[in-house]
């Protein structure tokens, strides 16, 4: 809403004067992207049907997103474009996605480029193709504008996906040469250092004076991890 409003010209440009203003304004500059992109689509939506309307389109937006990048990616290993919708459907049927939706956490909705990451990897690990890469560098770049924790998991998850993804590769009768297969790569690569290098210097400005300057201990970090059950059990608690 503050970025639809940015649009409009009902708030200034970067300033959030409605959350923890103490009296000055001029405090509350906060320049930060604001969820994009999809609070363009809120913005585009507002006009039409009023907040409650493009919130809740925007959100749909999400889940829609997140199904048709699920598809596109698992149509790959099936000849059967249904029964590859069909399981899609289940990239956003945890209930863990719902939560974060209904709570009106960025979380919620960022979740979409996880399946774009996911599938632009998958091009670029499979097929060798430099626009594979450059899409999942795109995924990265969509998270962190949009959610940095959504961003920050993203991030860890590259790894294990480039592992999964090399596992899956299908035979080719003429493999390409390994300068290709790393040219592929190399956007994503550079996507992650970069941005995972601008995020971290953020968090460490950001945080100077707690326990990331001295860590934490692992009871504590036990104590308020999530629990596995979160992922499919309804009513949990909120860092499930």
């Amino acid at each position: 809403w503050l970025f639809s409003d940015m649009l409009a010209g009902g708030t200034p440009l970067f300033e959030n004067r409605y959350e923890f203003n103490t009296g000055d304004d001029a405090e509350r500059r906060y320049p930060g992207s604001y969820n994009m992109p999809l609070s363009l689509a809120y913005a585009a939506l507002r006009p039409v049907g009023g907040r409650a309307f493009a919130w809740n389109m925007t959100l749909f937006l999400s889940l829609w997103l997140t199904h048709a990048f699920t598809w596109l990616l698992l149509r790959r290993w099936t000849g059967s474009h249904r029964l590859a919708a069909l399981i899609a459907v289940a990239a956003f049927a945890f209930p863990s996605r719902w939560v974060m939706l209904f709570g009106g956490s960025p979380t919620g909705t960022a979740m979409a480029w996880i399946a774009l990451l996911a599938l632009g990897t998958a091009m670029a690990v499979d097929d060798d193709r430099p626009s594979g890469g450059w899409l999942a560098a795109l995924a990265l770049l969509l998270a962190w504008l949009n959610d940095r924790h959504v961003f920050f998991f993203s991030f860890l998850a590259l790894p294990g996906l480039i592992l999964l993804f090399l596992l899956l590769r299908r035979p080719r009768p003429q493999p390409a040469p390994w300068k290709q297969r790393l040219l592929a790569l190399l956007p994503l690569v550079a996507a992650a250092l970069v941005l995972g290098a601008v995020a971290a210097r953020s968090a460490v400005s950001g945080f100077a004076h707690t326990s990331l300057e001295t860590g934490r201990a692992i009871e504590e970090v036990r104590k308020f991890s999530p629990f596995a059950r979160g992922l499919v059990a309804w009513g949990g608690r909120g860092r499930d």
